[in-house]
């Protein structure tokens, strides 16, 4: 796709400001081009309200800063992550760093070239072009290249609620739920439909919610989450055109933290550089 504009020049470019690719840009530096198509980092903890595991047991090279500023603050609890705070935590944390960052970011094209790639992207600034020797889609979905993530299993999370005195959260039939730290919450995770995006999603949870047992009718709905869940084989994937499709979740890790560990020594390893040449 041309433009005929003036195209910038990266190394990587990592599609999702999700946990893995985080922790490529941080390896690569000044180097990185960080698209995110929302307003936040690490969607695939924060927006789908995951609330990960084994948090005490990460802080590689990477992140070992990212831990102790999460229990100084409060955001890790108990073994438990506060998910809202954590993406304020991620934002901070990359406004360190030196790759560059664009929020709002969403990607039209991704071209294979002789030597590397070509990305569009639409921004709030308009229309832009960026070359990059490789590309590595951290999204749970592989957005750049939508096929890649057929078969990925999908789910939805919401915050449920209910008054003191009301009886324990329990699944049913088409719903998981487990209780939350906080007394009267829970997490409510039902399977999305294998096509559509959010608002499909959405609208599946809300008809097995309407479809609550009785003694779950006095709960309520709290929040939504705005991303999915998106569960995928072990393994990062290097697509036919050399786009490392890796998000956090292929590889099984737990954690925002452990992801961008990974991340990093996917980069420093040469690992996703390797698998687009």
């Amino acid at each position: 796709m041309g433009t005929g504009m003036r195209m910038a020049e990266y190394h990587t470019i990592v599609v999702g400001g999700h946990s893995l690719g985080l922790g490529v840009a941080a390896a690569v530096g000044k180097g990185a081009l960080v698209l995110e198509s929302g307003s936040s980092l690490g969607g695939e903890y924060v927006g789908a309200f995951a609330p990960g595991a084994g948090w005490e047991r990460t802080g590689g090279r990477l992140t070992a800063d990212l831990l102790e500023r999460a229990r100084q603050t409060g955001v890790l609890r108990g073994g438990r992550i506060a998910c809202g705070a954590l993406g304020l935590l991620l934002a901070d944390w990359a406004m360190e760093q030196p790759f560059c960052l664009r929020y709002l970011a969403q990607v039209c094209c991704v071209e294979r070239r002789r030597s590397g790639f070509a990305v569009t992207y639409a921004d709030a600034s308009g229309l832009h072009e960026a070359a990059a020797e490789r590309v590595v889609d951290a999204t749970p979905e592989t957005v750049s290249r939508p096929l890649a993530g057929a078969g990925a299993g999908r789910f939805l999370r919401a915050v449920v609620c209910a008054d003191a005195g009301v009886v324990d959260a329990c699944a049913y039939p088409g719903a998981d739920m487990s209780s939350l730290p906080e007394p009267g919450t829970a997490l409510l995770r039902v399977a999305a439909p294998p096509q559509g995006g959010i608002t499909a999603a959405r609208e599946a949870l809300l008809r097995v919610w309407d479809a609550r047992p009785m003694p779950l009718r006095p709960w309520r709905i709290g929040a939504l989450a705005f991303a999915l869940d998106v569960e995928r084989g072990p393994g990062a994937l290097a697509l036919p055109d050399g786009v490392v499709a890796a998000p956090s979740t292929a590889l099984g890790y737990g954690n925002a933290f452990a992801a961008m560990d990974a991340g990093w020594a996917l980069a420093r390893e040469g690992a996703a550089g390797h698998a687009v040449r």
